[in-house]
């Protein structure tokens, strides 16, 4: 759908080759400007979303709020610091995560007007027509400003910060010595 929209997106999809991506994998290779990388396990496919981000220059990334939601945390000037765009969220895990993010004003419902990541419709026309709205409204260049900072309410929160894995071990070293 968004081929068909504009010419100004690639699309870099990194996939799990299982017996249940088989079908997807195959029409996804048919289509222009579609660019499939596939891994066989989790290391792999770690290796290779490294890759990816280290070789092009990722504006936007459509993912689920699974593990991809940590990175709303990264300033846009990092790699890796992409706008994410979120699926629907299945599971308690991606629940929590997008609760986080909304807590940390990192994701739009939440009193930012610039966040780091959106929930996109499930319907995947209307995701289509945001995602175009997005660009040609400006709002995704807001969003990656390299202006950005935590506001000093989430700072004081103790949830984000810049001693945050520091804080994470120490909490952990506390727990079982």
């Amino acid at each position: 759908v968004m081929l068909a929209k504009s010419k100004r997106f690639h699309f870099w999809v990194l996939v799990r080759k299982a017996v249940y991506t088989e079908m997807f994998l195959s029409k996804l290779s048919k289509l222009p400007g579609v660019h499939l990388i596939t891994g066989k396990n989790d290391n792999e496919m770690i290796s290779l979303y490294e890759l990816l981000y280290e070789d092009n220059l990722i504006h936007l990334e459509i993912t689920k709020p699974s593990e991809q939601a940590f990175k709303a945390i990264l300033p846009p000037s990092l790699i890796g610091g992409s706008l994410l765009l979120f699926t629907s969220p299945v599971g308690r895990q991606e629940y929590e995560n997008i609760e986080f993010l909304k807590r940390q004003d990192l994701m739009l419902g939440a009193k930012k007007l610039t966040p780091r990541a959106i929930r996109l419709p499930d319907d995947p026309k209307l995701a289509s027509d945001f995602i175009m709205w997005g660009v040609d409204s400006g709002l995704f260049l807001k969003m990656s400003s390299e202006k950005y900072e935590f506001s000093d309410e989430t700072i004081k929160s103790g949830e984000v910060g810049p001693d945050g894995a520091y804080k994470f071990w120490e909490v952990v070293e506390k727990e079982f010595t």
